[in-house]
């Protein structure tokens, strides 16, 4: 007998805002949510939060590419409303330079997962300690499986 796999995917990308000029600002105070506690914005479970100076969000298990895509634009248009009022837009750059006004905060110097884990070495990775301005965005894709 055939056993097919229920495949999922879901993802938690970041990104930078944009103020009317263009100039990368801070999300911190703008759009609520943390890595501990993430702003539930559905029943579905999608989910924004502030990560050092970027958003982050959350989707649900998609089942379809389909899904998949209708999930990250229903978080990034509902982020576009959140923060078109107050002057921003979104920016998804790899990589930006802040002020260092934004760049000195506790949030803006918290950097990385909590816990990062090496696969190699067994052990968590030691905390990112930097300084300066600049800052990079990133994500991941999560992959989940099962028999059905």
């Amino acid at each position: 007998m055939k056993t097919e796999l229920n495949i999922t995917v879901g993802a938690d990308p970041e990104y930078f805002l944009q103020d009317s000029k263009g100039n990368v600002k801070s999300a911190e105070g703008l759009i609520g949510g943390t890595k501990e506690s993430p702003l539930t914005i559905s029943e579905a479970g999608h989910a924004i939060q502030e990560d050092n100076v970027m958003v982050e969000f959350n989707i649900p298990p998609a089942k379809s590419k389909e899904s998949f895509i209708d999930d990250l634009n229903f978080v990034l248009d509902y982020v576009d409303k959140q923060v078109k009022d107050k002057g921003f837009s979104r920016n998804i750059i790899s990589s930006a330079e802040i002020t260092e006004e934004e760049s000195l905060t506790d949030q803006a110097l918290t950097y990385g997962c909590e816990p990062d884990f090496n696969v190699y070495t067994q052990e968590n990775n030691p905390r990112i300690v930097q300084m300066g301005r600049n800052r990079t965005a990133g994500g991941h894709i999560h992959i989940g499986y099962g028999s059905s």
